[in-house]
C-alpha cells in the first residue's frame, strides 16, 4: 500500500489518550490498522519509558518510542536506548534548585527512572496527582527523601525535571529565569508545569533522528499533539496535526486540526490522511 506517510509521531495525553487517561476503541483500531499497514507508529511523549501507560500494549506493532520530551530514544524490540540527550549532573542540579525554591513540586528524570519526594509519594493527591494518573505514577516513581540531595549525590545526567506548581505567578517567574539560561529546553504539557530538559532534546529533534534511522524523508512524517511540548515536533514534520483541544500556539502552527482526543480526533485524521488515498 503506497501511503503519504510512513511515520506517525504522537503525543499522549490529550492526543492518543482521552482527558480521563484511556485509549478508545476508535483510537485503538485506527493505530492498530497503521501498524499493520506499515507505518511507525511512535509514541512521543513527556513520559519516562517507565512511565509509559499499558494501553500501548492494545497496540502490539509499537516499535519506537520516544520519551521525556526527545532527551530519550528508545527500541522496545531490542531493549535499547538508540539516542540519550540529558543536562549534566550541575546543571539539573541548579535548574531543580530554582523549581523547588519557587514552590515547584518536583520529579526527577534519571537514566530511565524517575524519582519523586517522599512527601510527594506519600500522598500524591495532595501534591497534583491526579486520579486517573494515580497508578501510573506509583508505578514508575521512586521515592528519595531529598531530591536534590539525591540528584547531587548521584552526579549523574538527568534526562528531564518536571514541576507542577500551584502559584502561577511563581511559576511564571521560574519560567522567565530559565527561559533565558542557554543551558535548557523549557517547555511545558499543562498551564501549571514547567518542564526541563537539555538544550538540545525536543520531541522535534527526537522525531527527526528517528527518521534518519528508518530511512523515512521528513515529507513522510505525520506529528499529532495538542501541548506546548508539542510544537517542535509538528513544525518539524512533513504533516502536523493539532487537536481540537490544543493550545492555540499549537493549532496556529499546525498544517491541520482535527477533532478533539475526547471524539476520537486522531483516528480520524489517521482514517483521513494516511488512508485517504
Amino acid at each position: 500500500m503506497n501511503l503519504p506517510y510512513r511515520l506517525l509521531a504522537v503525543d499522549l495525553d490529550g492526543t492518543m489518550l482521552s482527558s480521563r487517561n484511556t485509549l478508545s476503541e476508535g483510537n485503538c483500531r485506527a493505530l492498530n490498522r497503521a501498524c499493520a499497514a506499515g507505518v511507525f507508529v511512535v509514541p512521543t511523549t513527556g513520559r519516562l519509558y517507565a512511565g509509559l501507560p499499558k494501553e500501548l500494549e492494545r497496540i502490539p506493532g509499537i516499535r519506537y518510542c520516544i520519551c521525556s520530551n526527545g532527551a530519550v530514544l528508545y527500541d522496545k524490540q531490542t531493549h535499547t536506548v538508540l539516542q540519550r540527550l540529558c543536562m549534566p549532573a550541575q546543571a539539573a542540579a541548579d535548574a531543580l534548585s530554582l523549581l523547588v525554591s519557587h514552590g515547584g513540586c518536583a520529579d526527577v528524570y534519571l537514566d530511565g527512572h524517575a524519582y519523586t519526594s517522599a512527601e510527594r509519594y506519600r500522598n500524591p493527591l495532595a501534591h497534583h496527582v491526579q486520579p486517573e494518573h494515580l497508578e501510573t505514577f506509583l508505578r514508575s516513581r521512586t521515592p528519595v527523601e531529598d531530591l536534590l540531595t539525591f540528584v547531587r549525590e548521584k552526579d549523574q545526567p538527568v534526562e528531564k525535571l518536571f514541576s507542577i506548581f500551584e502559584d502561577s505567578a511563581e511559576r511564571q517567574r521560574c519560567w522567565d529565569i530559565l527561559t533565558k539560561d542557554p543551558r535548557f529546553m523549557v517547555t511545558t504539557s499543562h498551564r501549571s508545569v514547567i518542564e526541563v530538559n537539555d538544550r538540545r532534546a525536543t520531541k522535534g529533534e527526537g522525531l527527526r533522528v528517528l527518521s534518519v534511522l528508518l530511512h523515512i524523508p521528513q515529507a513522510a512524517v505525520m506529528a499529532a499533539g495538542d501541548g506546548l511540548n508539542d510544537l517542535s515536533m509538528i513544525e518539524w514534520a512533513g504533516l502536523g496535526v493539532a487537536m481540537e483541544n490544543a493550545e492555540p500556539a499549537v493549532k496556529m502552527q499546525a498544517d491541520v486540526i482535527t477533532a478533539p482526543c475526547d471524539e476520537d480526533g486522531l483516528a480520524k485524521a489517521i482514517d483521513r490522511w494516511i488512508f485517504s488515498n
